[in-house]
């Protein structure tokens, strides 16, 4: 049964390999390092653990691609009663991106 001091010990084993394993491989021990008693499927652990630290890595980028959208009027934002911000197209974009297809 894994424990924290297992997790820990077997990433202190694989750390001179780790540059040798896939990033996804290292992924998935990191998140086992935080989470030493966690176990699930392979669709589990591609939407739970490794989607998470995507979604981390990369919510600047988006934040920040999204608010060019908006600046240049390709995009427009739409605060609802909740608080929640929608991205979506302007009317004036949604006939132009239709007549590119």
């Amino acid at each position: 049964m894994f424990d924290a001091a297992n997790v820990s010990e077997l990433a202190n084993q694989c750390s001179p390999l780790s540059a040798k394993l896939p990033e996804l491989a290292r992924q998935i021990l990191r998140y086992l390092q935080q989470h030493p008693k966690a176990q699930d499927t392979i669709e589990g652990i591609a939407v739970w653990w490794v989607s998470e630290r995507a979604i981390k890595k990369w919510l600047p980028q988006v934040r920040k691609a999204l608010a060019v959208l908006v600046t240049h009027g390709y995009l427009e934002k739409h605060t609802a009663a909740g608080g929640n911000v929608f991205y979506r197209l302007p009317p004036s974009q949604r006939s132009r991106i239709a007549s590119r297809r």
